[in-house]
């Protein structure tokens, strides 16, 4: 029995782990994402290789924002 009770206390170790990397990983794009912001959204913003059309990409897909 206590090695159930174990690999339980070790499955609820690894998903709060798991949870903690997420938000860090959300909390990253979204520092990233508005450092972006008044690039991405300004009249000089450009696409290339690496960047795309906004409005196109949300004319596609039907995105909102």
């Amino acid at each position: 029995m206590a090695a159930v009770s174990r690999l339980d206390e070790l499955r609820e170790l690894l998903d709060a782990k798991e949870e903690e990397m997420q938000e860090a990983v959300d909390a990253d794009d979204f520092e990233r994402a508005s450092e972006l912001q008044a690039e991405v959204f300004s009249g000089g913003y450009s696409p290339g290789e690496f960047r795309q059309d906004f409005d196109l990409c949300a004319s596609i897909t039907h995105a909102t924002y």
